[in-house]
């Protein structure tokens, strides 16, 4: 009997441990097939971030309508910029992202993967995504809110959240905003706009804190303040160590210009709109093709201008880009070298960073 017994425990042994190799190596070819069936990765992709300024459709039977000459403009800028992926904000709901996507399409741009952030807020000024590539995982936040003044606030044009992932075992995590603008609100507009960045952060936070000095994340949107501001210092991390930052790219046009908005009431250029990547993104930014592109539609577009990031979709580790970088903002030179680069005119002493 101790030696029958001894054989039905080695057989039992011999078979767990095929039926175990069995499970890993279809574990194994699970894995395999779900990457092969990714997309494969391309040289280089090209992400668009563009506020259209109020791309209504007449379906939508909103105020200031967009002039068709202005449509016209903002579909050949489009067209001529042919992202992989593009982020806009100001679609009109629905109905709009319907109307843009038709009049690219009859233009020969075909966006095949349309996402729109359902904000249960706003429902004039939407942020829709774009993509050729077909997304891994969609996931907006339309839900979050915020205290102010014993109020209870929700975000009001929510966040956009899309995951892309491709055969080589590279992720990008892409996030969309658009923040409260400066008109005036009875709960303050400044206070909102701070609160909506901050949670923004949050948000992506939720990503970043599985592997902060790996995640390739990139957010980018109209954050309707200036980088000097609190709501962008909040966005960006500015008190916490590289890995935990987020970096702007700060694009430049032709003339190394970085302006992103003009105010047409005030004569008044600004930069509000932004690209921001994580740390272990900044490697695969492509400098040379991250930029605000030459447009000559551009004010007939929006009183925008487009933001291009290029980033090449493999995972490099080996380049320290945090030289280029000064209180995680892209730094250049200057097209005029100044002397006291700390005082220029008066006597104010210059801001601490």
């Amino acid at each position: 009997m101790t030696l029958f017994k001894l054989q039905l425990y080695r057989i039992f042994i011999y078979a767990f441990l095929f039926s175990f190799s069995l499970f890993s190596e279809e574990k194994v070819n699970e894995k395999t097939k779900n990457l092969q069936s990714l997309p494969k990765a391309p040289k280089t992709i090209k992400i668009l971030n563009y506020n259209l300024y109020n791309f209504f459709s007449k379906k939508s039977k909103l105020a200031k309508l967009k002039p068709p000459g202005s449509k016209k403009a903002t579909v050949a800028t489009i067209k001529l910029i042919n992202a992989d992926i593009a982020v806009f904000s100001e679609v009109g709901y629905y109905w709009g992202m319907k109307e843009l996507y038709s009049l690219l399409k009859d233009a020969g741009v075909d966006y095949k993967y349309r996402t729109l952030v359902n904000s249960q807020v706003d429902k004039t000024r939407s942020l829709v995504i774009f993509s050729k590539i077909k997304p891994f995982e969609i996931s907006h936040d339309t839900t979050t809110t915020y205290e102010l003044k014993g109020v209870t606030i929700p975000i009001s044009r929510g966040y956009a959240h899309v995951t892309f992932k491709w055969s080589n075992g590279y992720t990008l995590e892409l996030f969309g905003a658009h923040l409260k603008s400066k008109i005036f609100h009875k709960m303050g507009q400044s206070d909102m706009r701070r609160y909506e960045a901050r949670h923004l952060r949050y948000f992506v936070n939720n990503y970043l804190k599985k592997d902060w000095a790996n995640i390739n994340a990139l957010v980018v949107g109209d954050m309707n303040d200036t980088c000097d501001s609190s709501p962008i210092g909040y966005i960006v991390y500015r008190r916490y160590g590289d890995k935990k930052r987020l970096y702007d790219l700060r694009p430049l046009d032709s003339r190394k210009c970085s302006w992103t908005h003009f105010w047409d009431d005030a004569d008044t250029y600004a930069r509000i709109d932004y690209a921001f990547a994580s740390y272990g993104l900044l490697p695969e930014i492509i400098d040379e093709g991250t930029c605000i592109p030459d447009n000559p539609l551009g004010f007939v577009s929006s009183d925008h201008r487009p933001l291009v990031i290029q980033i090449s979709p493999r995972d490099i580790k080996k380049e320290n880009k945090l030289e280029n970088y000064k209180n995680a903002v892209r730094q250049v030179s200057p097209i005029i070298e100044y002397k006291d680069k700390g005082r220029i005119i008066g006597k104010r002493k210059v801001r601490r960073k």
